[in-house]
């Protein structure tokens, strides 16, 4: 067989040579345009599911929300683990399909289920939601917000409603979630004595209070020949607004939330903090989805972050933490010196010991070759180029 292909490639030079032009060509586009990552996709088809429940204690999430959640979710096709995490105010329910189960007809079956499930649920928990779907290793870059004359509250809220959306926008980006900071709330502190002497009670201040910030639909005003909207904007911009809701009126006389609360600008309850280089800020963490190229993706955060930057007040700064592409551009770098060396000893070798240009030139054309074609085997079995195969190709 072997004596046939060399005999067949003798008499027919130019073909062969076409092939090798072609091949380059094809593997150089395939090579541009693979998806890179730091590791293989090894982990199974999985959905997260979170349900948050703000006053609920450990022990009351597992019973009343992860238990129903997994006793509803046991039994779907192709699940082959259910795992949870129940922890004050919080579950996250973890669903592990078989190998080769589509992510999105997972999806779909976990949300028929969850339905099923959420009118069941304790009053204080919000709907079940899934997860975005993301890769194994998804955190792509972690960095650092900080700035000198900025406050934490200031500086949390330019994270949560620039920075955050900004990036949201970004092809390639499943979530981007924020750390650290003082998240800004409306906080309505309600004085015991007051509600008993204006005789309201603490449901009445809450409905006041949830509908001090609504906007409600009010028709249209419809002439001969012209139709007007009516707005009815009903949203609180600043706390006055909050403490001027109308709780109830007797006779005439309205009791306003700031009649019995104390209506002031606080911080949110603080589960965890950020420090970025040794001074106190905000921590960006951003995911990606799977069968995305990581360095892409790292470079459109990179150039977003950029058009941020000029949007901002001077003194904020974006501190790199975590790049993840930093491991890929590593472990090519590394392998194109081991090939160029690698190549220099052969050719080296070759014509010290046998003195012939044609075999040193024959091992010169067949690593690139080798090499592409091993990147298009791995691009056509679906795979990805990461630090494993490029490891085992070098």
């Amino acid at each position: 067989m072997f004596n046939w292909l060399i005999d067949w490639s003798s008499r027919n030079r130019l073909i062969v040579i076409a092939f090798a032009v072609a091949l380059v060509i094809w593997g150089g586009i395939k090579a541009s345009d693979s998806e890179m990552d730091v590791l293989p996709e090894f982990a199974p088809p999985q959905v997260v599911i979170q349900t948050d429940a703000p006053g609920l204690v450990a022990k009351e999430i597992e019973t009343l929300v992860s238990f129903p959640l997994e006793v509803a979710i046991n039994g779907t096709p192709g699940v082959t683990s259910v795992r949870s995490v129940s922890q004050n105010g919080i579950s996250l329910i973890i669903v592990i399909f078989a190998y080769g189960t589509d992510v999105y007809t997972a999806r779909q079956l976990i949300n028929e289920k969850i339905q099923l499930v959420t009118p069941r649920l304790p009053r204080a928990a919000d709907p079940p939601a899934m997860l975005p779907v993301m890769s194994a290793v998804a955190d792509v870059m972690k960095i650092g917000m900080t700035s000198e004359h900025l406050s934490l509250m200031e500086l949390r809220t330019t994270a949560d409603w620039v920075v955050r959306n900004r990036l949201l926008s970004v092809p390639g980006v499943a979530r981007v979630y924020v750390i650290g900071g003082d998240q800004k709330q409306f906080q309505v502190s309600v004085n015991p004595k007051q509600l008993r002497s204006f005789n309201v009670t603490l449901d009445q201040v809450r409905s006041a209070v949830q509908q001090s910030n609504v906007v409600t639909p009010s028709g249209s005003v419809v002439t001969t020949d012209k139709q007007f909207p009516i707005r009815a904007d009903g949203r609180a911009d600043n706390v006055s607004d909050v403490g001027s809701s109308v709780i109830v009126s007797r006779k005439g006389v309205p009791v306003l939330v700031k009649h019995v609360a104390q209506v002031e600008t606080g911080v949110a309850f603080k589960i965890g903090d950020a420090v970025i280089n040794g001074k106190p800020g905000v921590e960006i963490v951003v995911s990606r989805q799977p069968w995305c190229n990581t360095l892409d993706v790292t470079r459109r955060v990179q150039a977003a972050l950029e058009e941020i930057k000029k949007g901002l007040p001077a003194d904020v700064h974006f501190t790199t933490i975590f790049r993840q592409a930093d491991f890929i551009e590593s472990a090519i770098s590394n392998v194109l010196w081991a090939i160029g060396l690698g190549g220099i000893l052969v050719v080296f070798i070759l014509l010290l010991f046998l003195l012939n240009w044609r075999t040193a030139a024959i091992s010169l054309t067949a690593i690139p070759l080798s090499l592409l074609t091993a990147i298009l085997i791995i691009k056509a079995s679906g795979g990805s180029i990461n630090t494993i195969d490029v490891t085992s190709t070098s």
